[in-house]
């Protein structure tokens, strides 16, 4: 009998042992898993974005959140379509956009709801910038399209500098327009401008087609160009005088080469801006939506203002030349700017670019 007792207390007293390091080996692995650096992808589709990312976002994102960001610098097109094709087992968690692919993706939905109470700086923004596609996008920066053009050209040529949309049908620039393909989001927005000038708007935007037929049936158009790089490069060597381009890219543009310039039409122009979003289903949510986050903070706004010349959301910028924040924005700010509902567009993304590839480019 004292045998079976003695037995059942070993008995009992190793399952006891047992139970407990399966315990301490459970707490271990959590807090293995709990101290693992994580790691987010990251598409984005604004130019050199990624390498101005790695020495601000991305290392704080690695000190304070143990978080790897892997960034890749995509196309509208490359980054919308691979968002696509990962729906069901997403691989980034965070796409930093223009506006265009955004709404696409928000029409699909493809994006999760900013949490607000991580999203911190939500609270520090202008509001229109969380308004334009609710709460699953926000916007980081604005922009417009405008005209970008070689001044000393027209002075060569004894021509005023152009200032609306209307003077590109001026007979003197027979061939020395430059418009962009159908691939990107720019047309539209350029098609939205020129319906507003006659009287259309965003739902009524046949008279913007009929505008863009005439400037190419006019002789005006030289070429069209896939992307805004290809538009400056354009203008840089010559091959054109003017031609429609983003206000950041074409102020930037203009600071390195004295012979460009830029101005937001005077005749109506539409905004755009620069969203971020989190991606539905994504790995590490917490964490895209701290990206997010940081993506708002003073610092980042700051370096986009003076790096990349965007015009920022926040209005409580330590900006060292106050002139230059106001050449990033139109004389009387935002308030003459066609706001454009990119969600309606993105449902009828597909007729409308072809359309244009059929009635402008007229492939």
């Amino acid at each position: 009998m004292k045998k079976v007792k003695l037995l059942f207390i070993v008995l009992f007293l190793f399952s006891f042992i047992l139970s407990a390091c399966g315990e301490k080996d459970e707490e271990s692995s959590a807090n293995s898993e709990e101290g693992k650096e994580k790691e987010i992808v990251v598409y984005q589709m604004m130019r050199d974005y990624c390498s101005l990312a790695e020495d601000t976002i991305d290392e704080i994102m690695l000190e304070e959140y143990n978080t790897k960001v892997v960034c890749q610098d995509l196309s509208s097109a490359e980054a919308f379509t691979k968002i696509q094709s990962e729906k069901d087992d997403p691989v980034a968690s965070v796409v930093v956009s223009d506006v265009n692919g955004t709404a696409a993706g928000i029409a699909g939905d493809y994006y999760e709801e900013l949490d607000s109470e991580i999203v911190a700086n939500l609270n520090e923004i202008d509001g229109e910038a969380t308004e334009v596609l609710g709460d699953k996008m926000v916007a980081i920066s604005y922009a417009a399209i405008g005209l970008t053009y070689r001044s000393d050209l027209f002075d060569e040529k004894g021509l005023e500098e152009p200032k609306k949309w209307e003077d590109l049908f001026d007979s003197n620039l027979e061939g020395e327009v430059g418009m962009y393909s159908s691939g990107i989001s720019a047309p539209y927005e350029q098609l939205v401008s020129l319906a507003v000038t006659e009287g259309g708007d965003q739902e009524n935007i046949d008279p913007g087609f009929e505008k863009m037929k005439k400037l190419v049936d006019l002789g005006q158009s030289h070429a069209f160009y896939d992307s805004g790089p290809m538009m400056y490069q354009a203008l840089i060597d010559g091959e054109i005088m003017v031609g429609p381009g983003y206000s950041e890219g074409s102020l930037e543009l203009a600071a390195e080469n004295e012979d460009i310039e830029f101005v937001f039409p005077e005749d109506g122009f539409a905004r755009s801006l620069r969203g971020a979003s989190v991606i539905k289903d994504s790995p590490h949510q917490e964490e895209a939506m701290q990206y997010v986050n940081l993506l708002l903070s003073e610092e980042w706004q700051e370096i986009l203002v003076e790096e990349r010349f965007h015009s920022p959301v926040r209005d409580d910028l330590d900006i060292k030349d106050d002139d230059f924040l106001k050449d990033l924005e139109p004389k009387d700010g935002w308030d003459n700017a066609y706001d454009i509902d990119w969600v309606e567009h993105s449902k009828q993304h597909n007729e409308r670019y072809e359309r244009y590839s059929d009635e402008i480019e007229r492939e």
